[in-house]
């Protein structure tokens, strides 16, 4: 299926790019959450239209995700969660987990679509989760798995994880 790009899509193309992808990826992913359009005459020709309007929309968009990651920074979250003695986990921490705790230490509302987990945390412990606010914005966090809470702010600060994005 040919799409074209409504905004940037990470490891796929920029704003206005006309690209081949999966039929499944362009239905379930990419048209349904508008950052593409099927690639038609008629589109192609709106698209070029409409260029300058799309690119100042993506840019307000970018903007506000900057804006947001300067909210982020420092910003450290605790989950706690129940542990074997070896500090494995019992249950699992998902991305919107992480989602509602940084909401509670920051009041700030993201996408669980938004938090990149790269591998499942298995233990208690402080991990650095990154956070695609936008396809050119980044932010990273620290987030600290722990039996309770005191245990947590603990290993947050004695972390040499940098907050900072």
């Amino acid at each position: 299926m040919q799409v074209i790009l409504i905004e940037s899509v990470d490891k796929l193309g920029k704003i206005g790019e006309i690209v081949n992808v999966a039929d499944g990826f362009g239905r379930n992913y990419l048209l349904p959450r508008k950052k593409a359009i099927r690639a038609t005459k008629d589109n192609i020709a709106y698209v070029e239209q409409q260029r300058a309007t799309i690119e100042a929309e993506n840019l307000k968009k970018q903007e506000a995700a900057e804006e947001l990651s300067q909210k982020l920074v420092g910003v450290g979250v605790v989950i706690v969660r129940q542990a074997a003695e070896d500090g494995r986990l019992y249950g699992s921490v998902t991305a919107r987990d992480i989602v509602n705790a940084v909401k509670v230490v920051s009041e700030i509302v993201i996408s669980p679509d938004s938090v990149v987990i790269t591998s499942k945390f298995k233990e208690i412990g402080v991990y650095e989760v990154t956070l695609n606010l936008h396809a050119e914005v980044k932010a990273k966090i620290a987030l600290s798995i722990a039996r309770t809470e005191q245990e947590g702010k603990a290993s947050l600060q004695a972390s040499t994880i940098q907050v900072a994005s």
